[in-house]
């Protein structure tokens, strides 16, 4: 017997690189703010960041030049549409996040199928 598989994609996410020249506007997109923090690299230096809200409201995430904030368009188990956020580091964002499903498919599914995965 053969196992039928079928692709499915979630919707599609607004993507904004953070930048220290676009902190402010990035702020007003997700509704955050722009804040400062003494440096982790430079002590004595205060590094600005976008302190972007969590779906809940519960936490935050800090989105420092460099990183990108996605944004989503989600449909709830109450059938409304709700926008939430997710902030990324450059690494793990270019390396999982593509702009055509052909391209995920190519660059995630095509290699993986060719490499042994191991399971617990």
């Amino acid at each position: 017997m053969s196992l039928k598989k079928d692709f499915y994609f979630l919707s599609p996410v607004e993507v904004v690189k953070v930048t220290s020249q676009n902190l402010q506007e990035v702020a007003e997109w997700c509704g955050g703010r722009v804040a400062t923090t003494e440096s982790r690299r430079v002590p004595g230096r205060q590094d600005s960041y976008v302190w972007v809200p969590t779906p809940k409201g519960t936490a935050i995430s800090w989105a420092f030049p460099g990183m990108f904030i996605t944004k989503r368009l989600v449909r709830t188990i109450k059938d409304e549409l709700r926008i939430t956020y997710a902030v990324f580091r450059r690494d793990y964002f270019e390396k999982n996040y593509f702009e055509s499903p052909g391209a995920a498919v190519e660059e995630t599914w095509e290699k993986g199928n060719t490499k042994k995965v191991k399971h617990p």
